[in-house]
């Protein structure tokens, strides 16, 4: 009889390890489960599917949207605070909690039976339980990141479209999503270009090139990996492939940009071995041509020193603010994001982004939590002498982080 209940309270928690002691005997049941319970699709339109495939239809558009924020953030969860304020920022604080529990009390319908075993709903805060609820985002970072990468498996995952398309909503998480996609996309960049470096140096050019092909259908102008699907072709003893993707990328980027190609293209086109391949995805990411006269500006992804990693997005967003208005002048060449926000921590060395990215300045900052404060820190630096030509800081609350990424910018 104990182990029957022992087995059903399992069955329904497959992720738990029990230990159980019955008659001086003791007793250890292990299950772990091989695969989750339920699937979400965060790439295009956000879908729940079961462990048989079978859709799980919420029909909420806000109990949607706060299972993908949750499932985001990963294991760190996300505050109640944080969710009301993104999904109810056009209503008093009051109102927001109140409509935050109604969606919940949503949510759990919608999940049934599944809510307790997919989501850790607390008092202060709501966390996805990874072992039970997958994404297709984690499932790309798998099939890349394995010793031996799934590349049929992140191929088709890759076409899965822009994040959570369909779920727009007007106000703060209108903000957080267009950061998020940004902060994906560069996510990506680098788990492509890692195992792109692999591939690589293990002379495995079928893969390199069908990687580099499925990812370049997502974003066409990658000029990494275009090198590195260019280096392939080389290899593989079709100059004339490389010559033809190399002179479609240039009209791409001439129609689109306004720019000619990069050194990482160029290089590749010349049939040598890179020299140093590490991370094509962020070693030289997109530089634009050196200028000719004038000033060009690199902002720089500021740095997240709260602690949290899901602070992220914020400091992503502060910088994209700046930068994009910024890009908004005429008589200032600005850097595209793609290109400056690939160097983060050690490697933004003035010296280092002056050069890959040919830039004259360089704004950079940091962005620090305490409590529901927020401080954040920028300083505009001059790159031949390696000075700072100014330097401020901006206080506020972390309620109205985005009003303060506007003064700001």
């Amino acid at each position: 009889q104990h182990v029957r209940h022992t087995l059903a309270y399992l069955k329904r928690r497959p992720y738990h390890c029990l230990r159980g002691e019955t008659g001086g005997v003791v007793l250890v049941l292990g299950v772990v489960a091989t695969e989750p319970l339920a699937r979400a699709r965060l790439l295009g339109g956000f879908q729940l599917h079961d462990r048989a495939g079978a859709p799980i239809r919420i029909t909420s558009r806000r109990a949607r949207s706060l299972l993908a924020v949750v499932c985001l953030e990963g294991e760190g969860g996300v505050p109640r605070e944080r969710l009301s304020g993104l999904l109810w920022s056009d209503r008093g604080e009051e109102q927001a909690r109140a409509s935050l529990r109604q969606c919940l009390f949503e949510l759990k319908t919608g999940l049934g039976g599944l809510a307790p075993q997919l989501l850790d709903i607390g008092r202060e805060r709501i966390v996805a339980r990874p072992a039970a609820l997958d994404s297709d985002i984690a499932q790309i970072r798998r099939a890349l990141a394995a010793p031996e990468p799934d590349l049929g498996a992140a191929s088709e995952l890759l076409m899965g479209g822009r994040l959570l398309e369909g779920l727009e909503i007007p106000g703060l998480f209108q903000d957080w999503l267009e950061q998020s996609r940004g902060a994906f996309d560069a996510m990506l960049a680098e788990d492509v270009g890692r195992c792109l470096a692999r591939l690589e140096s293990e002379g495995r050019w079928t893969e390199v090139r069908t990687l580099a092909d499925a990812y370049l259908r997502r974003d066409p102008l990658h000029e990494a990996v275009a090198a590195a699907a260019i280096r392939a072709e080389h290899a593989s003893g079709q100059p004339a492939a490389a010559q033809r993707r190399f002179q479609a990328i240039e009209r791409a980027l001439a129609e689109e940009l306004g720019v000619a190609p990069g050194a990482a293209l160029r290089e590749a086109l010349s049939g040598e071995p890179a020299a140093h391949v590490h991370n094509p995805a962020t070693a030289s990411p997109a530089p634009p041509p050196r200028p000719t006269e004038g000033p060009v500006l690199a902002v720089l992804a500021f740095d997240n020193l709260s602690g949290d990693p899901a602070m992220t997005y914020l400091s992503d967003g502060v910088a994209d603010e700046i930068q994009q208005t910024a890009a908004q002048g005429l008589d200032l060449k600005v850097i595209a994001r793609s290109s400056s926000f690939q160097f983060r921590g050690a490697d933004k060395a003035v010296r280092k982004v002056a050069e890959e990215l040919h830039a004259t300045h360089i704004l950079d900052g940091s962005v620090r939590c305490m409590g529901q404060r927020v401080r954040i820190s920028a300083q505009l630096i001059e790159c031949v002498g390696e000075t700072s030509l100014w330097a401020n800081r901006f206080d506020g609350d972390l309620g109205d982080a985005f009003a303060l990424q506007e003064r700001i910018g």
